[in-house]
């Protein structure tokens, strides 16, 4: 396909599959998966460059199973479309037409008149995703600080020159690569051709959005309380539970937020804050805020203007507001970069994003690094940092904008999908056919919308 793509690279389409998993709530553990595609080099809004391919629910073994013909269904579908760009003589099962069959008089025919073809370019989605579906690395959760984290370099946990939070320019992780013999997935979408081990890219709304960004700012808040910050006219409670006393600061923090947001243009839809929100078990444990996507960008640029009233106090503060500097500035040119007509970065963009990385991960390792020698948690560091280390690293050095990788329109529709679901019956999802939707798309593309 690499000739084919250099002689024609106005008829290849990139293509990058999405998928994920969401909680199908009151309704016990049923799970709802969906599998979206979509083209991360396209400057069209995100409502039209995405195409659901199936949606399925992982209730039982049962459902599990329909959902791998599911797949099998979907990487046959494009397999054909990428190699051959003819419609099949047989199914995915490899069961000829009938000759009755309509599809059977259309056979040898090209599916697109043009020519285009849809290239696999990878995989993105949540880290649970690649683990469940691809056997992937499951990061911490095993007992060896030896073993490698990630599934494209040999990262570990332990301190040392491969230690994942290490996120200077020059650490020892960065020149070391995984073989691709290394990885084996049983997963129909495994035979996708095209399918290597380089081709999983980072889900930037689950690494920052959802990942290390909600460390930041639950972190932050809690700060700001301890030197009170949002004391508020109402005395903080001297004695008692300490939980009493931190939620009395947290709303009046809350408002201030509130207030803060309305005055700059920033809609949200952040509850109010709760320690349990914090994810504090005590004082000395690192807090987590738990906030949606959006909500956590718009927290995290509230939380700097908050620290920087405050930065002067030690140098940890100033760290602090370094790295929130660097994480806001992270945030806000990716959504300069989709408002682009161009996915290249030019060199005052790299050079923006590179201080902004070296701001937010280098200052965030320090913090870090900073609480264990104090013996304190107030940082918490997880797998989703090395991750958002390799997105951006990935955008410097090669110039392909990281806001590719953005999925807020695919984590939308998986939402949405699973309040449908809770109201239907397990039964009903996989009833829809998906074996032929990209051989049906390729066929349709270039007529006009009304013809669709």
């Amino acid at each position: 396909m690499k000739e084919w793509v250099q002689s024609n690279p106005k008829l290849a389409l990139p293509v990058c599959f999405w998928g994920d998993e969401a909680p199908i709530k009151k309704a016990g553990p049923r799970q709802c998966r969906r599998l979206h595609w979509f083209s991360p080099f396209c400057t069209l809004g995100s409502d039209r460059s995405r195409v659901l391919c199936c949606i399925s629910d992982t209730a039982d073994f049962t459902h599990k199973a329909e959902n791998l013909q599911q797949f099998e269904s979907v990487a046959w579908s494009f397999n054909i479309c990428q190699e051959e760009n003819v419609w099949p003589k047989a199914d995915h099962q490899g069961i000829p037409y009938e000759p009755r069959d309509h599809r059977y008089q259309k056979a040898g025919q090209k599916l697109n008149s043009e020519g285009k073809r849809p290239i696999y370019v990878g995989m993105c989605g949540d880290w649970n995703f690649f683990v469940d579906e691809f056997g992937l690395s499951p990061n911490y959760k095993h007992n060896n600080p030896d073993l490698a984290i990630c599934a494209i370099c040999m990262a570990t946990m332990k301190e040392g020159p491969l230690c994942a939070w290490n996120a200077a320019e020059d650490a020892d992780w960065a020149s070391t690569t995984r073989e691709n013999a290394e990885h084996v997935s049983f997963s129909p979408l495994a035979k996708i051709k095209g399918y290597h081990i380089f081709n999983f890219y980072e889900d930037m709304m689950h690494d920052d959005l959802l990942g290390i960004r909600p460390s930041i700012v639950g972190a932050s808040l809690v700060i700001c309380c301890q030197h009170g910050l949002f004391d508020g006219d109402v005395p903080v409670p001297l004695g008692g539970d300490w939980k009493d006393r931190l939620q009395t600061q947290l709303n009046v923090a809350y408002r201030d937020f509130c207030k803060w947001a309305s005055s700059n243009g920033h809609r949200h839809s952040q509850p109010t804050f709760k320690v349990c929100g914090l994810k504090l078990r005590n004082l000395s444990s690192s807090p987590y805020m738990k906030s949606k996507a959006h909500n956590c960008a718009v927290l995290s640029q509230w939380c700097k203007a908050r620290v920087e009233t405050i930065k002067d106090v030690d140098s940890e503060m100033q760290v602090l507001f370094m790295v929130l500097d660097g994480m806001v500035d992270i945030w806000v040119l990716a959504q300069e970069l989709k408002a682009k007509d161009t996915i290249f970065l030019d060199p005052t963009e790299k050079a923006r994003l590179a201080a902004a990385r070296r701001h937010a991960l280098e200052g965030y390792m320090f913090l870090w690094r900073f609480a264990q020698h104090n013996k304190l948690a107030r940082y918490g560091c997880r797998p989703k940092f090395h991750k958002l280390d390799h997105c951006l690293r990935r955008a410097i050095k090669t110039g392909l904008s990281y806001s590719c990788w953005w999925s807020f329109a695919c984590e939308g529709a998986i939402g949405t999908t699973a309040k449908t679901c809770a109201v239907s019956h397990a039964s009903t999802l996989g009833v829809r056919p998906t074996q032929r939707w990209l051989v049906s798309f390729m066929n349709n593309l270039g007529r006009s919308q009304d013809e669709i």
